[in-house]
């Protein structure tokens, strides 16, 4: 999948087309102009409109899938946040395997129980197959469901420079890497504040408003994609892996 421009960037520059979304369109419009590196890292903006037919995408309500067995939280209920449609993300198989689907739930939506700054959020996920998806949703979830919205995948390949910072001055320490040519480290800047400011992103690694060590990230986003989520003050979600997930704020 290594390119040195991706497809739809060339697409959307070329012929001035849109995705439906300007932070999405500001990446891939970045991507067309990025000539002089591989991108071989997938990523996948999620854009809050329809999504294909077929696609099991969904915002907040109640998820497909999951019976009330299934349901996280226990004797307190998570609620639902987002499911993810696996087969528009295949880079997310090494976390979730074979399953179709992954719905996503989150303990304390309204953030009445975490600090400032830099917390863990609870966080649990659901695989589905799918004959799990097959089964008709709950008629009265164990959690109030959140409001329902709808989204989809917009995939896009980055070149792994842009989730680390340039050293500078001599040898590169924790979060950087060796600096590159004068006119491209400015290109990756801009790529970095467009990727920085998207609702919401699958795959990639984690761009911190404190600037730490990126790692990999299942999904990293925002209030503007589920409103409902107290992240603080222009607080962003990580969530790493099936068990780690973290926010931060200003």
């Amino acid at each position: 999948m290594a390119a040195t421009a991706n497809d739809e960037a060339r697409r959307i520059a070329q012929l001035g087309n849109s995705v439906g979304d300007v932070y999405s369109d500001h990446v891939l419009l970045a991507l067309a102009d990025l000539v002089e590196l591989p991108c071989t890292h997938a990523i996948f903006m999620l854009v809050r409109r329809e999504p294909p037919a077929g696609s099991f995408n969904q915002g907040g309500g109640v998820p497909r899938g999951v019976t009330r067995e299934r349901w996280p939280g226990g004797r307190e209920p998570m609620q639902h946040l987002f499911t993810l449609d696996l087969a528009a993300m295949p880079a997310l198989a090494r976390w979730f395997g074979p399953a179709r689907a992954a719905a996503c739930f989150m303990g304390d939506v309204a953030g009445e129980q975490r600090g400032d700054f830099l917390n863990e959020l609870d966080v649990e996920w659901v695989a589905l197959t799918e004959g799990d998806l097959a089964t008709p949703r709950l008629a009265e979830a164990p959690a109030p469901p959140l409001r329902p919205f709808a989204f989809t995948t917009v995939p896009a390949m980055v070149p792994p420079e842009v989730w680390r910072r340039p050293a500078w001055d001599g040898d590169p320490g924790v979060g950087e890497r060796p600096a590159l040519d004068l006119a491209v480290e400015h290109k990756l800047a801009g790529l970095l504040s467009d990727l920085a400011v998207l609702e919401a992103r699958c795959g990639g690694q984690s761009i911190h408003i404190q600037r730490g060590d990126p790692a990999d990230v299942i999904i990293q986003f925002g209030e503007s994609f589920i409103s409902e989520v107290n992240l603080g003050d222009v607080g962003l979600a990580y969530l790493y892996d099936l068990s780690t997930a973290l926010f931060e704020s200003h």
